[in-house]
């Protein structure tokens, strides 16, 4: 195992909109003796057996609650980060992670317990991101949107290890936004977890990856990470990889030149490895976030649909032509059937004939040939009148089609009249509604009339048409 040196940087800023600064941060260059300040040398130094610890917690509530929040989630991580505790974890991947988890919930508590017996502190709450730096990884825990970046110096690429806690991330995550929009949506600053939220408990997450050569951790607060793109951290990163300290203070000058609207914390690590020939030959492992989605996808791409189509469009082609030669057999059998069923009716037709011949023989012998010479003509009178019988039968049959049509034309034809009758109904009450405001109008011109004294001669010339009109209509 190659031994791994390390330079620490952190600090804060206010910003240059508001009034006090509610983000907190701390780091221990050596968990082992618990020394929690920050290197002032600038040289690399050795990492110790129980790591390094860089922790950064942004605060909210307003006044002075949102401090007092984020400075209770630093002090418990410092209280329960010694080393009589981490002796029993350091070596064990889940019980760190388990660890980090729980200190985490237990900064969550006591800003509660806070919160409820100081009314001066209700409803604060924070953020909080912490990486500790342990042999050649890194484990992260967070809750709320603090981030945690990793520049990789093999290859310039910069990665965002923890995963926002927010409205907006949930989006990206739900498919309904593209992960481009997240750095200028406007609730980019809604998170949906926090130390100190009295609805349900702070729920962290953990993510551990491999250190190389060079790379860079960098912790920061959303005062940083929502002025500034991805990009432009990356630059300054990259620039200054070997300075923790002047990196700290072009990304602290990088926000306040984009507004510095929010308060503005960063800690910085970078590793060097005493034996850099000697890494790890897969790559660092958080390199993207990647849905259950876009794997479902890349499975269903590959898949050929065009092929099964063709084949089954080729195949009932073959399949109708042997099929269709047995149906015209079977419809060719019935046609001699039918011609066949007259046959014995013609047998059954002479057999009453025989008697009246019989009997004629025995007074006359020449009448015998005249009745020999009727009996086909009596046969097709007999088949005229079969045919008569079927021809009547097939008209009774038709009767009742032929009723059914009379009545569905009796039935069709009064709908016009009924139209029509339904549209001199409704003319007959247009004019029964004229004639009733006529009248309504000449009685009160009547009224009007005998009621003004100044009207006489109106009324005069009222009574005389009055009187005209009916003796005009009594002559009639």
């Amino acid at each position: 195992m190659s031994e791994v040196k390390f330079k620490l940087a952190a600090g804060t800023n206010v910003g240059l909109i508001r009034t006090n600064n509610e983000d907190n941060f701390v780091v221990c260059p050596d968990l082992s003796t618990s020394q929690w300040l920050i290197p002032q040398d600038g040289e690399f130094a050795d990492l110790g057996p129980y790591g390094a610890l860089l922790v950064v917690a942004d605060g909210m509530g307003g006044a002075n609650a949102g401090e007092v929040a984020s400075a209770i989630a630093v002090q418990t991580i410092q209280e329960i980060f010694v080393p009589n505790t981490l002796k029993s974890i350091v070596g064990d991947e889940k019980a760190i992670q388990k660890f980090m988890s729980d200190v985490v919930k237990a900064a969550d508590l006591k800003i509660l317990n806070r919160s409820t017996t100081d009314s001066n502190t209700r409803g604060m709450g924070t953020t909080v991101v912490m990486a500790w730096i342990l042999g050649t990884r890194a484990y992260v825990c967070w809750c709320g949107d603090s981030r945690c970046y990793a520049l990789s110096r093999r290859n310039n690429q910069l990665i965002q290890v923890s995963k926002d806690h927010s409205y907006v991330q949930e989006l990206v995550d739900r498919g309904e936004l593209a992960p481009e929009y997240m750095h200028d949506h406007p609730l980019s600053n809604v998170i949906t977890r926090c130390l100190g939220d009295t609805e349900k408990r702070a729920q962290p997450e953990t993510r551990v990856f491999e250190l190389y050569d060079g790379d860079t951790i960098l912790l920061c607060s959303d005062g940083l990470s929502g002025l500034i793109y991805d990009e432009h951290i990356a630059a300054i990163l990259s620039e200054f990889n070997e300075h923790p300290m002047e990196c700290k203070n072009e990304l602290i000058s990088a926000a306040l030149n984009n507004g510095g609207h929010d308060n503005v914390t960063v800690a910085i690590c970078t590793v060097k490895m005493g034996d850099a020939s000697i890494a790890p030959h897969h790559p660092a492992t958080p390199t993207s976030f990647t849905t259950e989605k876009e794997e479902l996808r890349a499975t269903v791409i590959p898949v050929p649909i065009a092929e099964p189509e063709h084949d089954i469009k080729e195949e009932p082609v073959p399949s109708s032509a042997p099929e269709a030669e047995p149906k015209q057999e079977a419809e060719a059998k019935p046609e001699p059937e039918q011609k066949a069923e007259p046959a014995p009716k013609a047998e059954s037709t002479p057999k009453p004939e025989p008697q009246p011949v019989k009997e004629e023989k025995k007074e006359e012998g020449v009448k015998d040939d005249s009745k020999a010479q009727k009996a086909p003509d009596a046969q097709e009178k007999e088949q005229k009148e079969e045919a008569k019988g079927e021809a009547g039968k097939e008209e009774q049959k038709a009767e009742p089609e032929k009723k059914e049509l009379q009545k569905e034309e009796e039935t069709e034809k009064p709908e016009p009249e009924q139209g029509e009758k339904t549209e001199s109904k409704k003319e007959k009450s247009k004019v029964k509604i004229f004639l009733l405001v006529l009248l309504l109008l000449i009685i009160a011109a009547v009224c009007c009339i005998y009621l003004i004294p100044a009207a006489e001669p109106i009324r005069h010339f009222i009574s005389e048409f009055i009187n005209n009109l009916s003796q005009n209509l009594k002559r009639k």
